[in-house]
């Protein structure tokens, strides 16, 4: 996101799902990166699907983060756009 060469061409969306929901969950030290992310226009979205597996809700999961029906399902559609996918 640095890259000036990718200055007003770049769309990015975290999907966070299995053991990457724990970077949402509020007793966790993320909140600031993750704003820092969004800030930078970057949009932050759950899976639902991780959420219901590990028995967690909305409710202890950050306030200003979104969320997807599924985070596989996501990044299928994504990719049928023409997203490139980057996993860590």
């Amino acid at each position: 996101m640095k890259d000036p060469r990718l200055a007003g061409k770049l769309e990015v969306e975290l999907v966070t799902f299995s053991g990457g929901t724990e970077v949402m969950r509020k007793d966790h030290d993320y909140k600031e990166q993750l704003l820092d992310l969004i800030e930078k226009g970057v949009r932050v979205v759950q899976c639902l699907n991780s959420l219901e597996e590990r028995g967690y809700n909305k409710d202890q999961l950050f306030d200003f983060i979104g969320y997807t029906p599924s985070g596989n399902g996501e990044l299928v559609i994504l990719g049928n756009e023409g997203w490139t996918i980057v996993k860590p």
